[in-house]
């Protein structure tokens, strides 16, 4: 009886950790809700650099006056069991994305939601093993077509763009272990191609609502990462120079609409009482192509509601 009420509590834990994702925001998961329950959770990721992985793969600086890009993300999502094996999915990631340089070049910026994310996610248990599909559909804040020639963002990012994202959840919880992962595709409009998108990840908890966990995810894009339309600095003009970016182009630092990066996400977490679970998450980039080399700092906490809980307050 001890062990199913730990790999119970397990189970929910791990349903939080892939919210804390640093690149792959919460989207369904092999681990469903208990009938009846949700769970919200927000959370905080930061990162800074000055360097990008370039087209061959190799770190190379924006440019000589030291420009350098921070990335602030507020996560809003939660999850809810609808009915049997169907449950329901939303997300609202909010970025902060800045750009300074030290001289030359005047400080940018942009703060708006990234998306806005609905999506279901259909499970399958069979016993200690989850399987399940998962399906959302991300829609932008805006409705320029085109993330080059937007107006209200000439020279750094854009309004966003549609994206409708599929993806296979499996997973298996232990009494004191868990692995899980995913693979997906991600239809992306506009000049972005699409993507398939990847994780996994392998936790243990060998103290009841306490654990660590060490993840891996990534991207990789459906056309050759190393030809991409624009490069980080619009209006590049050939020269080596420029694509060693040492002079900084014109300093038009705009979106990157394929890549391909594969990362290290170790963490850990611990859940406080039968509601509130916190989890901490750190991400490397080891490897990329045509992408920042983004190293990030994320924070998340949930809550978890359940129709019992209400029962309960309501007789009270």
């Amino acid at each position: 009886m001890q062990n199913h009420k730990h790999l119970h509590r397990l189970c929910v834990v791990v349903i939080l950790l892939f919210a804390v994702s640093a690149e792959i925001p919460a989207q369904g998961d092999a681990f469903l809700q208990s009938e009846g329950t949700a769970e919200a959770w927000f959370s905080i990721n930061w990162g800074s650099t000055r360097d990008y992985f370039n087209v061959d793969g190799q770190t190379r600086l924006f440019d000589s006056v030291k420009t350098t890009f921070t990335a602030f993300t507020l996560g809003l999502s939660a999850d809810y069991k609808i009915i049997k094996n169907l449950e329901a999915n939303v997300e609202l990631p909010i970025g902060y994305y800045t750009l300074t340089s030290e001289s030359r070049f005047p400080d940018r910026s942009i703060f708006a939601p990234a998306w806005f994310g609905v999506g279901l996610t259909y499970g399958m248990p069979f016993g200690r093993f989850r399987t399940a599909v998962s399906s959302m559909v991300r829609i932008p804040p805006g409705f320029h077509n085109g993330i080059y020639d937007d107006p209200n963002h000439p020279t750094f990012l854009s309004d966003g763009y549609l994206q409708f994202l599929n993806i296979l959840h499996f997973g298996y919880a232990g009494d004191e272990f868990w692995l899980k992962g995913s693979i997906g595709y991600n239809v992306r409009t506009e000049e972005p191609v699409d993507e398939i998108v990847y994780y996994g990840q392998a936790g243990i908890s060998r103290v009841e609502g306490a654990g660590i966990f060490v993840g891996f995810g990534g991207v990789l894009a459906t056309e050759d990462a190393s030809q991409p339309l624009r490069p980080f600095y619009a209006g590049a003009d050939g020269t080596e120079s420029e694509k060693l970016r040492q002079d900084g182009g014109t300093g038009r630092f705009t979106t990157i609409d394929r890549e391909d990066y594969i990362a290290l996400q170790p963490g850990g977490f611990v859940q406080l009482n039968q509601h509130l679970t916190l989890s901490a998450q750190y991400q490397v980039k080891l490897f990329g192509v045509n992408t920042f080399r983004l190293n990030s700092f994320s924070v998340a906490a949930g809550w978890k509601f359940s129709s019992e809980m209400r029962e309960k307050r309501v007789e009270g």
